[in-house]
Order: C-alpha cells, then structure tokens, then sequence
C-alpha cells in the first residue's frame, strides 16, 4: 500500500541513478572531557535507491556516528551531507523532522518497544499525532505489516511476552510504517541468536527486494558482510569500500 507524505509539504521525489544520501569528506569531531575524538574523518560515499549496503568495523570505528548523520539525528562538522538532493543543515528544525518522519525507518540492536503495549500499538503509537493527515486505516496496516515480517497480527499479546526475535520483527515493521525509502540498522541481531538473526537478515532482504527500500544495515557479523550489493569497512573514522 503506498501511502501520501505524512506531512503536509510536499515529498521530494526520487530519481532513479540520482542518490537518496550523498556525503562528501564528511567530518565529524567530538570534544570530550578535553579530548578530540575525530569520529569520521573525510567519509566520502553515495547510497542510491533500492541499495542494499553493509558497513563492518570494530566498536568505536564511528558506525553509528554515520547512521545519525545519515538519519538526520546530527550534523557532520565539515564535508557535504546532501539527502534526496537537500542540505539537512540548511533545514529548520521542523522541516528536517518533516524530511526524517517521512522517509527514514530506524532499526537498532535494542528493540526501544513500549513493554506493555502490543505489536499493534507499538506500530501504531508514533503516527498517532498524525492520523487526521493520514491516507490509510493506521491500524490495518500496522496488522498488514507485521503480516510482512512473519508475526501473526491477531495476537495481543504485549512486548515483553514476545522472545526477542519477535520483538526485533515488530521493531522492523514499526521502522516501515512511514512507508520510508531508507531503513537505518544498527546491529540488528547483535542480541540475537544465529538460527534468529538469519530470520530477520531475511526480512530485510524481502524489504529490499519487494518493496524497493534501501537498507544500511551496520553489523559485527561477518556472515552477513556479502549480503548487500554494496560492503564497506571503517576503521578509525575512515571508510572504505570492499565491493
């Protein structure tokens, strides 16, 4: 089911061969306890539509630094940070939150479930403030989705009565209920067990390809490094393409 923008400005629209992210010598420095930590250093690289792209590196590489960029959650200190052709930075705070709302999904390795909800509710609570602007029944296609993600939507039972490769599947379909054309994972199996994370691996393979959304997908596990048509390692702020 495609849905319009959940905002009421209009969507920028995707071009095919043109990237959804693009950043340019991209640096991001912190400045802790008297200390400069240069998180990434000159990150330069493009995520196109329907790309399926992996990201390896130790802890403290700066991974997760590059998905809060990308998702819009921080801004790099130097370099060309461009989504969908629009400078993040230049944005008021209301229009970045238009621009992530309406087109970024997040998945991290920690469900963030609300414990006494169901799967339902936990799809549907972030749209809630927007279900006078919306074009679909919010909660048939919270049902739809978890649908897609192998979780029968009749059951209500609540998270913390779910095993948590259930709960990582409810995350993932609460990550598309925007309808966004990027999902941002950060270790989504890393709590999980081998048999569990290829189940979910799986998922995002059949977001992918069925519904055309491009995935970052941040792992440890080197299983899981060829999946995406694109690899990349980052080592010390620094970002290198493997394939």
């Amino acid at each position: 089911m495609t849905s319009a923008p959940l905002s009421v400005s209009e969507p920028i629209p995707e071009t095919a061969g043109h990237p959804l992210i693009r950043l340019e010598e991209v640096t991001k420095t912190y400045f802790m306890r008297g200390y400069v930590v240069k998180a990434l250093k000159k990150v330069s690289m493009e995520i196109l539509p329907e790309d399926f792209i992996t990201i390896s590196g130790p802890s403290g590489s700066g991974k997760s630094t590059l998905l809060n960029i990308m998702g819009l959650l921080t801004d790099p200190n130097a370099g060309i940070f461009e989504f969908k052709g629009q400078e993040p930075v230049t944005l008021s705070d209301n229009e970045r939150t238009d621009l992530r709302r309406n087109n970024i999904g997040f998945v991290f390795q920690m469900h963030r479930l609300f414990p006494n909800l169901t799967a339902v509710e936990n799809l549907a609570i972030p749209l809630i403030p927007y279900m006078k602007g919306l074009e679909f029944n919010l909660i048939d296609k919270a049902r739809e989705l978890l649908n897609k993600v192998g979780l029968d939507p009749n059951k209500d039972r609540r998270a913390f009565e779910m095993s948590g490769g259930e709960q990582q599947r409810v995350a993932i379909a609460r990550a598309l209920i925007n309808d966004p054309c990027i999902i941002l994972a950060d270790e989504p199996t890393g709590n999980l067990d081998e048999v569990t994370s290829d189940g979910i691996i799986e998922i995002f393979k059949s977001i992918n390809e069925s519904m055309h959304t491009s995935i970052v997908l941040v792992t440890h596990n080197s299983k899981f490094f060829p999946i995406g048509n694109k690899t990349y390692h980052m080592e010390n702020g620094v970002i290198s393409q493997l394939r």
